[in-house]
């Protein structure tokens, strides 16, 4: 009897790298669908300037919600979408980090 020992390179993937937050998100339009108006719910990591739009399926800008600065943390927006048309829209923030977008259905 024996004792043996291998004495092997360990096999398998590196771990990712941790990564931070990313720069903003929204987390959701509530309620969604919708009918007249839901509140944007807005998570940044810094300040940032861009704007808040609101596009129809054709692509038009149709709605400009916020411009300017928005201060890092939660901020919540709210959509009036009385004047407008049932159908399926796209919210999207627009900042020098990126474009993120939302889709939202207003039924009426």
């Amino acid at each position: 009897m024996g004792c043996f020992y291998f004495d092997a390179p360990q096999l398998g993937v590196d771990p990712l790298p941790v990564m931070g937050p990313i720069a903003f998100e929204i987390i959701q339009a509530l309620p969604n669908p919708f009918n007249g108006h839901t509140v944007i719910r807005l998570v940044l990591t810094t300040v940032q300037t861009g704007d808040l739009v609101v596009f129809d399926q054709l692509g038009r800008l149709v709605a400009t919600v916020k411009q300017g600065s928005v201060s890092a943390g939660e901020t919540r927006l709210e959509w009036e979408a009385e004047n407008f048309s049932s159908g399926v829209y796209w919210i999207a923030l627009r900042t020098s980090k990126g474009v993120y977008t939302e889709q939202v259905s207003l039924i009426k």
